[in-house]
């Protein structure tokens, strides 16, 4: 989402779990479409009332469980070495005997093992739940798991009867108004959002294409995580963050592209991307913005885009895309997140090139990333 910008596989070292490098796209799509044809496979094997009741109690499995495990540190706690109940319980201040109820679950779900010995420790799949792990995504947990977020979800009903947010509906405003005064909550979702940007960013850049190009703006490219990468991709290059006025601060205060290898080659401008963005660069990026939008807002953005963009400037757009039939991809469930968070919902291929054309932008190409995301790149005409 706006406010920051499948995982890529890690593998297995000493001490733990570092990031793997980055499967090739043709991997990642095919170890999802198996994984996901099992899956479908056991759902028909089983009467359907028993796999309708497995399928609604699932929550308590992925993602409150594995929520609480985040939220209590246990993947941290763990990392070092293997412990008993009795001493991670009160690593982490739980109930010994709760904490232990919880952990049979998770060993349900392959997150820690019981050894022999009785202690317990983490698996690989549990690594990334630690806080130091290079593809971490302890912060992405805590806030699917956040209270403030979860109970939202219980209005998707509502959602699909009138349109409209839960934000709306409950808070009276929309989801990046009711950040602005919950500044802890805004905190937890922009750790989260940067937990996602750690798995994502390296396959993203692979498949950007700025050959040509000496200039480029990231629109509201919050800690700038992703600008950093691409410098450090293309010596060459020279970047521009662009954002909200607070955003820009504190990623001039505190983040990756102040590093020495980059900083000589960054600008920092802020502004209202629905008003106007920074004028003549060679490439223009945006990483999951327009999916925060309905049609007629993005359509919006794009056009102050090409008011502000050079004939034969490039338009890199990284989003998820709703794939034909039953694709896989987490793209469908997003489209339901945005529809019960922002107002905006994932779009198709051709959803692309329609608001692109309609914008003053050829669409040229749409390339696949050993990732959930897709770099769409259109040319100013």
């Amino acid at each position: 989402m706006s406010t920051a910008n499948s995982p890529a596989l890690s593998g297995p070292t000493s001490g733990g779990e570092i990031a793997g490098k980055a499967p090739p796209p043709w991997l990642a799509l095919g170890s999802t479409v198996a994984s996901e044809s099992i899956q479908a496979l056991g759902r028909r094997l089983v009467p359907p009332p028993a796999a309708l009741m497995t399928m609604t109690v699932g929550y308590q499995l992925t993602s409150r469980a594995i929520s609480a495990a985040a939220e209590l540190g246990l993947a941290d706690h763990l990392a070092t070495a293997p412990g008993t109940v009795e001493a991670l319980a009160e690593a982490v201040g739980a109930d010994a005997g709760a904490l232990a109820r919880l952990l049979r679950l998770l060993e349900l779900a392959g997150i820690v093992r019981h050894r022999r010995d009785g202690r317990i420790e983490l698996t690989r799949l549990g690594a990334p739940l630690r806080g130091d792990h290079p593809q971490s995504v302890r912060d992405w947990c805590r806030y699917l798991g956040a209270d403030w977020h979860w109970e939202l979800w219980a209005d998707l009903d509502a959602s699909v009867r009138d349109g409209r947010t839960a934000y709306e509906r409950r808070f009276g405003t929309d989801f990046f108004s009711w950040f602005g005064v919950h500044p802890d909550e805004a905190q937890v979702f922009d750790a989260a959002m940067r937990s996602f940007s750690s798995l994502v960013d390296g396959p993203v850049v692979k498949a950007c294409n700025l050959r040509g190009s000496r200039t480029a703006v990231d629109i509201a490219g919050g800690s700038g995580a992703l600008l950093a990468a691409l410098l450090r991709a293309h010596p060459g290059l020279h970047g521009t963050l662009f954002d909200q006025p607070a955003v820009v601060e504190r990623a001039q205060a505190d983040g990756p592209l102040l590093a020495d290898d980059v900083r000589s080659r960054v600008a920092f401008e802020s502004g209202d991307m629905f008003s106007a963005v920074p004028e003549g660069r060679d490439a223009y990026l945006m990483k999951w913005i327009l999916h925060d939008w309905d049609d007629e807002r993005a359509a919006a953005i794009l056009a102050g885009i090409a008011a502000a963009a050079p004939r034969g400037s490039r338009l890199l757009l990284i989003e998820m895309l709703i794939g034909p039939g039953r694709a896989t991809g987490p793209a469908r469930q997003l489209d339901m997140a945005m529809l019960v968070l922002t107002g905006g919902h994932e779009r198709t291929g051709k959803d692309f090139h329609a608001l692109l054309n309609a914008a003053g932008f050829e669409m040229r190409a749409i390339r696949r990333t050993a990732s959930p995301m897709h770099v769409i790149e259109g040319v100013r005409r």
